[in-house]
């Protein structure tokens, strides 16, 4: 889906652009060169992107549970 009319940039490249490093929503647009012109898609955008970096986390804190043994404290 086209979320950046003016550049022509769609749901793919923000996902990409999270997937190779971006942070931010800054670093979404400045390497997807979304939001240069009108600027009505900054909001898609940043919802695209955070929703993707919430995806990574969540993946992130699943993984690291999966790898780290439970502690298990006896009582007394």
């Amino acid at each position: 889906m086209i979320l950046c009319h003016c550049t022509v940039v769609d749901h793919r490249a923000v996902e990409a652009a999270v997937d190779g490093g971006a942070r931010s929503v800054r670093e979404v647009l400045l390497r997807t060169g979304a939001g240069r012109g009108c600027g009505g898609c900054v909001p898609a955008i940043r919802a695209c992107a955070e929703q993707r970096l919430c995806q990574g986390a969540m993946e992130c804190a699943a993984a690291v549970r999966a790898e780290t043994p439970e502690v298990l404290h006896a009582a007394g």
